[in-house]
């Protein structure tokens, strides 16, 4: 049991991570960005200026897009 916890969380956690690099990709290409980076501490960049941090645009970005996919999916399996 323990096993097929541990595979379907790696799964879901491979389908959040996929869906988050296509977004930052695709805002990265439409702000020209050449390069986003991870900013925690488990990463090596030790300082980011405020001005530079994207998170709360990608953040939103994300959740817009989870909100139309979930509409299509709720509007797809509704009654008519």
């Amino acid at each position: 049991l323990s096993q097929q916890i541990a595979e379907e969380e790696a799964r879901l956690n491979k389908t959040l991570y996929d869906r988050i690099t296509a977004y930052v990709k695709t805002y990265s290409e439409e702000k020209g960005l050449q390069a986003v980076f991870k900013y925690d501490f488990t990463s090596d960049m030790l300082y980011g200026n405020a001005g530079i941090d994207i998170t709360d645009d990608v953040l939103k970005g994300l959740n817009e897009a989870y909100a139309k996919e979930d509409k299509t999916k709720a509007d797809s399996t509704s009654i008519k």
